[in-house]
């Protein structure tokens, strides 16, 4: 690829959402001292004189997810333009994706049931039975981007409620980080693959800010944009994309169980600090084999044509 163009790529696709998302991110939590209303904005304790904190909780957690999604969405429309209304391309359906993962992220904060996994089975359960039938021979990719969101948002949201919140969000980045590199290993995904890396950069400005103020978080809205996003990009990959379909569930099944079972399993031999990096190098491991797949199947199809 020509300097030119894979400068600016980076520069917008990279580098910008990573400094918005971290500026958004400071001006939000900077005015949090100490964590003595942790367990309120964590829905942890009760009534009277912390409700107040629960209500700030909520609505800074809010913001941060609105920041994320903004940073990665003006990513986006760098990358494919303003959206289309309604869309007429694949990539103009990603901002409707990230507004419906913010609207249920934010409807979890609010209804207890939403933000336990029984709320979010029976959403996918929903949405496999209705999602195929409504858009057989329209956009087909809805029906497997919407199951890989609601299963990734069912696993990784339960991370986001734990006190260690370093695991949620390492989680959270590289999840979004190695379905950019599983979608790059197919030529043609390039665009896929970009707006998987700016949701990562986002992230990782939360992260950066969660190392100074340690009330920083993702939670709710921030989480469901996240797998919406990356559900969007795997279901089109697959469908439009090339990417093999198998390999490309596996990832996007696999990662959120490993965090969802195998972290808490650890945690109880594991110091804190251990525990983002266990959860975050589990991810890893599944997606570089995982892109070594895709790798190997799609090169064996190019040499047969």
């Amino acid at each position: 690829m020509e300097p030119a163009i894979l400068i600016p790529m980076i520069l917008w696709g990279v580098v910008a959402p990573f400094i918005a998302s971290l500026m958004a991110s400071a001006a939000i939590w900077w005015s949090c001292r100490g964590e003595e209303h942790v367990g309120a904005a964590d829905g942890g304790a009760d009534g009277g004189a912390n409700r107040a904190a629960l209500g700030a909780g909520r609505g800074r957690i809010a913001l941060a997810g609105l920041c994320v999604a903004a940073a990665t969405l003006g990513s986006i429309m760098f990358l494919s333009g303003v959206p289309d209304v309604p869309p007429r391309e694949a990539m103009h359906f990603f901002p409707w994706m990230v507004l419906a993962g913010l609207v249920l992220g934010l409807a979890e904060l609010f209804i207890p049931v939403l933000g336990r996994q029984t709320g979010s089975w029976v959403c996918i359960v929903i949405l496999g039975y209705l999602l195929p039938r409504y858009f057989a021979g329209k956009n087909i990719w809805v029906a497997d981007a919407a199951f890989l969101w609601m299963f990734a948002w069912s696993a990784l949201k339960v991370a986001s409620y734990a006190a260690q919140r370093s695991v949620s969000l390492v989680s959270l980045g590289i999840y979004s980080a190695g379905a950019a590199v599983i979608l790059a290993t197919v030529p043609g995904n390039m665009k896929l693959a970009l707006a998987c890396g700016a949701m990562a950069c986002a992230v990782l400005g939360v992260f950066v800010v969660s190392r100074l103020r340690p009330r920083a978080t993702l939670r709710g809205p921030g989480v469901c944009a996240v797998c919406a996003l990356v559900g969007t990009a795997l279901g089109q990959g697959v469908a439009i994309g090339d990417v093999p379909r198998v390999p490309a569930f596996v990832y996007g099944l696999l990662a959120p169980v490993l965090v969802l079972f195998v972290v808490p399993l650890l945690s109880t031999r594991l110091k804190p600090f251990l525990r983002p990096l266990v959860a975050g190098g589990l991810i890893v491991v599944v997606a570089a084999a995982v892109a070594a797949w895709v790798f190997v199947a799609t090169s064996a199809l190019r040499g047969e044509n």
